[in-house]
């Protein structure tokens, strides 16, 4: 990862020119000759699998967090976003001979702060008890589905945007907000994405196993 930033390359993937599909291929075959590891690859693909595994194929594991109480929910949902999270970053000091990202306090900090914005979110339900007094039945349910978006949306954007104004505010813009150079890649990926994402959508298997779907269905959600 610190290669691919301090190569030569490095200022070049960065310049728009009228190709911005072959610029961003140029940022791709820059990271693999720079920065790519097979065995760290490997190893990652290996963990994400087992945790897709237990998230989509292996629902008990889901229900088994969710039969706890608040506190030790929150613990366990914690766990869950950490292990991926941060062992995608941790592995690298096995497999990489330069790590010094990992010593960085702030970059640490993130590390550990943002698996608790995420099981923080998964969590907030503190709105469902004036809901089920506003509405009975089915109407709840369905305002308590519809408002559980958008809440815990805004629940995650305030402590990021907290954190963000204490800890990085002087040195970069809001995460995400800072001025495009050339927003045309943007749309030429979206051009790409978009079909894929109709075809996935339009799947049955997909359908079962995508957690927004299985709200539309009646299912829980988290």
């Amino acid at each position: 990862m610190q290669k691919i930033l301090d190569s030569p390359d490095a200022n070049k993937i960065y310049l728009y020119s009228g190709n911005s599909l072959r610029v961003f291929l140029k940022y791709i075959q820059s990271f693999y000759n720079t920065a790519f590891n097979a065995a760290y690859f490997f190893v990652v693909l290996t963990m994400l699998s087992v945790i897709l595994f237990l998230n989509y194929v292996h629902p008990s594991a889901a229900d088994f967090i969710h039969s706890f109480p608040w506190p030790y929910r929150f613990g366990w949902y914690y766990f869950f976003y950490f292990i991926p999270f941060a062992g995608a970053y941790l592995l690298q000091y096995f497999f990489y001979k330069d790590s010094r990202f990992l010593k960085n306090k702030y970059f640490l900090t993130l590390v550990i702060a943002a698996p608790v914005f995420f099981s923080f979110r998964v969590n907030f339900n503190f709105h469902h008890s004036l809901l089920h007094l506003l509405w009975r039945g089915d109407e709840a349910i369905f305002w308590q589905l519809c408002s559980d978006w958008i809440i815990k949306a805004v629940v995650l954007i305030t402590l990021v945007y907290f954190t963000w104004l204490v800890t990085a505010k002087p040195r970069q813009a809001l995460y995400g907000t800072a001025k495009l150079i050339k927003a045309k890649p943007y749309f030429i990926l979206l051009m790409y994405m978009l079909p894929l994402i109709v075809w996935a959508a339009m799947q049955w298997d997909f359908l079962q196993m995508y957690p927004r779907a299985q709200c539309i269905a009646g299912r829980r959600c988290a």
